[in-house]
């Protein structure tokens, strides 16, 4: 069960008072006024704000942090970072369960007829409670039944969701396995269009699903076992009690003595056992700490946590640990036990129980702080079962990843569609998902003018004028072929012919042309500014919209094309950068109008679309399908939404280590499947745009010059005979 709220605490020392005082870290999920009662009176104890336990496992390596509450989940997670030496303290139990050393315990129950080897099992109705249901208790956690009995195969010619469903249905008779197999839409309801057989003893065939809803999806197996004809199930020690009627003074029902517990080493145990044989454990929440500071801690916290009708900070601090229903539990004789030794969950994490032959997905990274991300995620995807694994490749720049990608030395990246039509046509690469942005988060092209220039009045004034653009092949040079098109302004010109003296940053440079393109005319670098460090004043560097602007602002140019977005600072803020002043710019709207200053509506904008993209290399389509698949899978688990709803055992799209746009752009919210999100304005707008682009080679003003040139040739060739 994930934490109501993963607390980590700094040690500083307090002139004013002989104890330290103890700094409590809150996520977001932890209200700030609950956070900010522990610092009442005599408190040892203040509050600070991190992102989620990642955030915290690094604070806690940096020495920066002294402990912290975390879940099962979360545990494990950080049980894989060989880096830190954390020590667990104590456990977080609920009142009613103080006694059990797990939250949790998984039993196999099969007929008692059968005889207990798993080879028995083949051909048998299989009762499960459901896939894709819960983050707090991971389908890597609920499936590990059938990885430990199902004889592990490779078959490299079905995706991963389906190799995981075809071994099912070799293995087992008729069953229910309800839930999502695959994240993909499609792909799911043809797995289960393909395999029906692991849905007809649901209560819905054509759904798969049971009657009775989620939280009583162990309850509906066991219903499927005993009243559908079921012959073997996996669920809760604690549901199959209560189920069956086990518990002290309590009847036995629903036929309980029909059936008997399943053991890993092929056994089974009578149903009325008191302590069966369990494949499964889920723990408790571990109070973790450092180790140079575990012995002060563990000696500290009872009198925190445990101490009884206290009204002072204590009681405020115990509430927002461990809450009115749950208790403290400690072993004072014992001394703290590393996390690694500590988390025991009965083999689930065992890597050697997870089939698969898939090879590892490459994911080129820019820096070392978006390698240590990617690291994260991987081990991440691990904890949860994920396929493929994630393999982190270092690179240095968006570029040399897309070249790094195009020869097959990494696989995905996400980019600002910016590098969208360069990505597509420099490097023959193609979107595996898009990134959902908020609405501010999207790109806006405008088409920017001085106040005090009355010589422009429509965009076909603008041929032979002087344009700045942020860089050839981005955004807004796509936007305004887009919309010349549309005006039809260029005739039988390319673009790259329209303009007189200019800055298109890029227009010499191989990456950003298309191979085989014609030369470029030399006016278009002609009036770019040398940037510092740097010879080549068309070479494009950062912050490329704000220079556009500065080459207008500066009087080099008579108007430029920008994303209005990238002329906000921090990205997603509705404030401009302090180099600009709108109100010395008017718009021209892609309808001809002129409209003053710089806010302008989507309507008025050239062109508005989806912000970023994770790219990657045409591939099989099995391949293909498995990187949508895993993505979507992280999306789930460690996206938006999980993080609100679970506390964020990872948040993928929030900055990482203090920094933004790390792997992810900071204004994704979710992502979107490219081959099945057909109806997402925002996407369509981008990819209609690119398509409605073509190549300065392959335009009519090249065919009728290169035409000339032969004719030239040709007369040349006559008046030398």
């Amino acid at each position: 069960m994930a934490s109501f709220a993963i607390l980590i605490f700094i040690i500083s020392v307090n002139i004013h008072m002989s104890l330290a005082i103890y700094k409590l870290c809150a996520f977001p999920t932890m209200e700030y006024h609950h956070c900010k009662s522990i610092e009442v009176g005599n408190s040892n104890v203040s509050c600070v704000k991190v992102i989620d336990s990642v955030d915290c496992a690094i604070k806690l390596r940096e020495g920066k942090v002294d402990f912290a509450l975390f879940s099962p989940e979360e545990s494990v997670l950080l049980a894989k970072d060989t880096n830190t030496d954390l020590k667990v303290i104590g456990e977080v139990r609920d009142k009613f369960k103080v006694d059990e050393s797990t939250q949790l315990s998984m039993v196999a129950i099969i007929r008692k007829e059968l005889s207990g080897k798993f080879s028995e099992l083949r051909g048998k109705k299989y009762c499960h409670s459901g896939v894709g249901f819960s983050h707090r208790l991971t389908d890597h956690f609920t499936t590990y039944f059938e990885r430990k009995v199902v004889p592990a195969q490779c078959k490299s010619w079905l995706t991963a969701a389906e190799q995981e469903v075809n071994v099912l249905n070799d293995f087992f008779g008729d069953s229910c396995r309800p839930g999502v197999w695959a994240q993909t839409k499609s792909l799911d309801r043809r797995l289960k269009w393909r395999y029906p057989k692991l849905c007809r003893l649901c209560d819905s065939t054509s759904q798969c699903k049971y009657n009775l809803d989620r939280s009583n999806s162990f309850e509906a197996a066991l219903q499927c076992l005993t009243r559908k004809s079921g012959e073997v199930t996996y669920v809760p020690l604690h549901e199959a009690k209560k189920y069956f009627g086990l518990f002290r003074n309590s009847n036995r029902q629903n036929n309980a003595d029909d059936y008997v517990f399943l053991c890993k080493n092929e056994t089974t145990m009578p149903i009325t056992t008191e302590f069966p044989c369990v494949w499964g454990k889920q723990p408790w929440n571990y109070l973790v700490t450092r180790s140079d500071v575990a012995t002060d801690l563990k000696a500290l916290m009872p009198d925190w946590l445990t101490t009884d009708n206290v009204k002072d900070w204590r009681s405020n601090l115990r509430y927002l640990l461990i809450g009115r229903y749950k208790s403290y539990i400690h072993n004072r004789a014992q001394d703290p036990i590393s996390l690694s030794t500590f988390l025991n969950r009965g083999g689930v994490d065992d890597e050697s129980n997870i089939s698969g032959c898939r090879k590892s997905l490459r994911w080129c990274t820019l820096n070392s702080v978006e390698f240590e991300k990617c690291n994260w995620i991987g081990k991440a995807a691990s904890t949860h079962g994920f396929k493929p694994d994630i393999t982190c490749i270092r690179g240095q720049t968006i570029l040399g990843c897309l070249q790094n990608i195009a020869q097959n030395k990494a696989d995905i990246m996400s980019i600002y569609t910016e590098y969208g039509y360069i990505a597509r046509r420099v490097y023959n690469l193609s979107t595996v998902v898009f990134e959902d942005n908020t609405l501010d988060g999207n790109y806006k092209i405008l088409a920017v003018l001085k106040n005090d220039n009355q010589y422009i009045k429509s965009f076909q004034d603008m041929r032979n004028k002087k344009a700045c653009f942020p860089e050839y092949n981005g955004l807004s040079w796509l936007s305004f072929i887009n919309t010349a098109k549309m005006n039809d302004i260029l005739g039988k010109t390319c673009a790259d012919y329209f303009f007189g003296p200019s800055c298109i940053p890029g227009a010499y440079n191989e990456s950003f042309v298309i191979p085989g393109s014609n030369r470029r005319p030399q006016s278009m670098c002609s009036i770019c500014p040398t940037p510092i460090n740097s010879t080549d004043p068309c070479t494009p560097s950062e912050s490329i919209d704000i220079n556009a602007m500065m080459c207008l602002s500066k009087g080099q140019a008579d108007f430029a094309f920008v994303n209005f977005h990238g002329l906000l600072s921090g990205g997603d803020s509705k404030t401009l950068n302090e180099l600009i002043s709108p109100d010395l710019y008017k718009v021209m709207c892609k309808n001809g109008t002129i409209v003053n200053g710089l806010y302008v509506d989507d309507d008025c904008a050239l062109s508005t679309g989806i912000n970023s993209e994770v790219i990657g290399r045409s591939q099989s389509s099995i391949d293909r399908a498995d990187i949508v698949e895993l993505l979507l899978e992280l999306d789930k688990s460690f996206g938006t939404i999980a993080a609100d709803e679970e506390g964020g055992v990872l948040r993928m799209y929030d900055e990482f280590k203090g920094e933004k746009n790390v792997l992810f752009k900071d204004s994704t919210v979710a992502l979107a499947n490219s081959d099945e999100d057909l109806n997402y304005n925002e996407v369509n707008s981008y990819t209609s745009m690119l398509n409605n682009v073509t190549d300065c080679n392959n335009s009519a003003h090249q065919i009728i010059l290169s035409f000339h040139l032969m004719l030239f040739s040709i007369l040349g060739l006559f008046l030398y005979q």
